[in-house]
């Protein structure tokens, strides 16, 4: 098979990331060599489904998540109960400029206390995200040291914990201790990179969607849904 630094080429790059920089390209393409070998990303429709993937997802940016929201937009993504199973309806709608929710109130601390966590990342993500998925109280501050970061984000403290584990039991000569430095993922671009293919493999396990070639179900499998199906088709069959 090929040799594992020629599995990804500027080419492929350039193919599926037709907007995107190639200067960045070439910067990126060490970390995205590297960990394709690391985690088993290594057929060709593995890695064609995996590069697609990540180029509609973030471009082969390494992000961070933002959570800097107006009140209205706030409110819009984490004040209002989705609708009931099986019905289309809306779960919001707008009234002189603020949020009306359909189906009843999230999180009343939005709405009483708004200014508290309106353009705050930090005081919403500790809020919004605590007690979930390992993360510890609001006042614990987990919500915000465990923000979303990488190529596709990795959120919450335990996939964090899937992320330290796994780069530790596959890269024993690079101990790291992601936990107490999440913000690795962010400063150190090797470790963005990484963090996708964990994602990939071990938090989603895609790979057995992407061997059958079936966009739609790697798509499902990524998101959860069928987000941008169209442009990862299109990146993909590129």
């Amino acid at each position: 098979f090929m040799d594992a630094a020629d599995l990804i080429t500027l080419e492929m790059l350039g193919a599926v990331d037709p907007g995107g920089s190639v200067d960045y390209h070439r910067e990126i393409l060490p970390y995205l060599n590297r960990y394709a070998k690391g985690y088993e990303i290594t057929t060709p429709k593995r890695l064609a489904h995996f590069l697609s993937q990540v180029s509609v997802e973030s471009g082969f940016k390494n992000v961070q998540e933002q959570l800097d929201y107006s009140a209205q937009r706030m409110k819009e993504v984490y004040g209002c109960k989705l609708p009931p199973h099986g019905n289309h309806s809306p779960k919001l709608h707008i009234v002189n400029g603020d949020v009306v929710c359909n189906f009843g109130q999230l999180r009343p601390e939005l709405w009483a206390n708004p200014d508290h966590y309106t353009h705050n990342p930090e005081n919403l993500a500790n809020f919004v995200y605590a007690g979930k998925y390992h993360n510890g109280s609001e006042a614990s501050g987990d919500g915000y040291k465990y923000r979303g970061r990488g190529l596709i984000q990795t959120t919450f403290k335990a996939n964090y914990e899937v992320f330290n584990r796994e780069h530790n039991r596959r890269f024993p000569d690079d101990p790291k201790n992601f936990l107490d430095n999440p913000d690795l993922l962010l400063s150190d671009l090797e470790y963005g990179v990484e963090s996708a293919f964990v994602y990939w493999v071990v938090t989603r396990n895609v790979n057995p969607a992407a061997d059958t070639g079936d966009v739609q179900a790697v798509t499902q499998a990524i998101n959860g849904g069928q987000n941008g199906h169209a442009e990862r088709l299109i990146a993909y069959n590129r």
